[in-house]
């Protein structure tokens, strides 16, 4: 079982939320949304943003791509958007860490109950987000960071465990995941 991809991931969609986020995260919400259309982007959706992070080619404006997040983002927008249709997807997005860590918590009796005590806080705390397609992207861009960074702390994880001993190795990948800003 991949243990500390398991781990690192629970513990980043606990911190999952849809703060308020500054105009470079527009730009590449935009450019999440702009993989269906050819990549063309509307800068007007820009609230403020000093310079032209854009540029024009035959008559439509694109956002230059700097790495590949919007392009890996994308397939969890699509689902975050189907999701909606049918109910509270950021209900199921609240419901990850919990879920998860109940699940782990079969493999450890002593806090079964304590995990079970945070499910269901979870689930009566939980409000829904009003107009989810606005913070979609937001939700996709996180996720999509949140699985990228936790494959690279299992990654970690096994090189380590080979070289030292696993407790060692688990401690550095959350080390990682928590003393570098790779996550967000």
């Amino acid at each position: 079982m991949p243990r500390a991809f398991v781990i690192a991931f629970l513990a980043l969609t606990l911190f999952l939320s849809n703060q308020l986020y500054l105009n470079d995260e527009m730009l590449a919400l935009l450019q999440i949304e702009s993989v269906e259309d050819g990549f063309a982007i509307d800068p007007d959706k820009l609230i403020r943003y000093v310079g032209t992070p854009w540029f024009e080619f035959q008559g439509e404006k694109y956002a230059p791509f700097s790495y590949l997040l919007p392009v890996f983002a994308y397939p969890i927008y699509r689902l975050l958007i189907f999701l909606n249709q049918f109910g509270y997807p950021d209900l199921l997005l609240a419901l990850i860490p919990p879920a998860g860590f109940l699940i782990l918590s079969f493999e450890l009796k002593k806090y079964r109950s304590l995990a079970l005590a945070f499910f269901i806080a979870c689930v009566l705390l939980f409000k829904p987000i009003y107009l989810f397609e606005d913070w979609a992207g937001v939700y996709a861009l996180k996720l999509a960071n949140a699985l990228a960074t936790a494959l690279t702390a299992e990654i970690l994880f096994r090189i380590l465990r080979e070289e030292v001993d696993e407790d060692i190795a688990l401690s550095t990948s959350l080390l990682f995941l928590f003393a570098t800003p790779v996550a967000y």
